[in-house]
């Protein structure tokens, strides 16, 4: 497996409150978007990081348990972090995970930073993003055309830090050769529509550094409003 992984501040935010993680000895990948004031936002996806980190290192569960393992004890770590620091109160993280074993890519998911592959020449999206306007597309009241635009597309129906018990998406996926897998915070996928990323992925597809670095360098031309942080994975023989 190769990877490229990129994280930029964007054009306006002050600061970058994504974390990502790339440890090629468990074949794990993992993004995280961090929220709340008082740079609670970059605590909470540090804290998320390092926890899944750790947990990773040191469990003993199979693989798709230690995902939700993971994921339960950053919860509890960023919650734990928040009661110790008033400043901290109310900061949290959304968290995408992908980790390999074998022929299958093991998915836990809760916010809405993105896991998209591509396969044969078909790019899609695996994960569904936890905010109200996908709650209300998925309700029938709202078009697929007017997601990207609705501002319900910023308010998270989930995320780690929040409440005390975490309902996590999860799920797995056959991978082949070269397979492309991205993990994505939102400040790529609300400035660059999936037909721009497949352009870009297709134009750069001898290097997972420059489509990297050309998927950041579309969502600061559209505006770079939010942190971007990008994950390219090429599946290949043998893992």
């Amino acid at each position: 497996m190769k990877v490229a992984a990129i994280s930029d501040r964007g054009l306006v935010r002050s600061n970058n409150e994504d974390s990502y993680l790339v440890d090629l000895n468990h074949g794990l990948l993992v993004v995280c978007d961090g929220m709340g004031g008082h740079n609670g936002g970059e605590v909470a996806s540090a804290i998320a990081v390092e926890t899944i980190s750790q947990i990773f290192s040191s469990s003993g569960e199979e693989l798709p348990g230690r995902l939700i393992l993971a994921l339960e004890k950053a919860n509890t770590a960023i919650l734990n972090s928040a009661r110790q620091d008033p400043a901290l109160h109310g900061m949290g993280t959304t968290a995408t995970l992908a980790a390999f074993e074998d022929e299958i890519m093991y998915v836990a998911h809760i916010g809405d930073s993105s896991l998209y592959m591509v396969q044969n020449g078909n790019f899609r999206k695996v994960t569904k993003d936890h905010t109200l306007a996908q709650q209300l597309l998925m309700e029938g009241r709202l078009k697929p055309e007017e997601m990207r635009s609705n501002p319900y597309n910023h308010i998270l129906t989930r995320a780690l830090g929040v409440e005390e018990n975490v309902n996590i998406d999860r799920c797995q996926e056959k991978v082949h050769p070269g397979d492309l897998i991205l993990l994505c915070s939102d400040g790529l996928s609300d400035k660059v529509s999936e037909g721009e990323m497949l352009e870009v992925l297709q134009e750069t597809s001898s290097s997972l550094e420059q489509a990297a670095q050309g998927l950041l360098e579309r969502a600061l031309k559209h505006g770079g409003s939010d942190n971007i942080t990008i994950i390219l994975s090429r599946i290949e023989v043998g893992g």
